[in-house]
């Protein structure tokens, strides 16, 4: 048995090295898992920062473009407005031009 005890305890060692050689492994090959996993939570978490960065930006963006379309028509209706007041006075003077003329006419007669 003590021939066979030597070369049992080299087989043994052997076959503890070699499991001790599985286990760094093993554990290499989960830090590098959770290293990944963290990585890529982080990924996450900035790429869902991002959105909700772009989604704010885009509310403000639609809210001012809804105040400069509404600016937009208050101007539009102001120069409407200023048009028609325009070709109003236009004709209030023509007339009063005419009613000039036409009264000047009537006084020389």
């Amino acid at each position: 048995m003590q021939a066979n005890g030597p070369r049992s305890a080299s087989v043994l060692q052997q076959k503890l090295d070699e499991k001790s050689a599985q286990l760094d492994d093993e554990i290499r090959n989960r830090q590098e898992a959770l290293r990944v996993q963290r990585r890529s939570e982080r990924m996450v978490r900035d790429l869902q920062h991002q959105l909700l960065e772009r989604d704010k930006l885009k509310a403000r963006q639609d809210d001012e473009a809804a105040k400069n379309e509404q600016r937009f028509k208050t101007l539009r209706q102001r120069v409407e407005d200023l048009v028609l007041s325009e070709n109003n006075l236009t004709l209030a003077k023509r007339k009063a031009e005419r009613e000039s003329i036409d009264s000047k006419e009537r006084s020389v007669r």
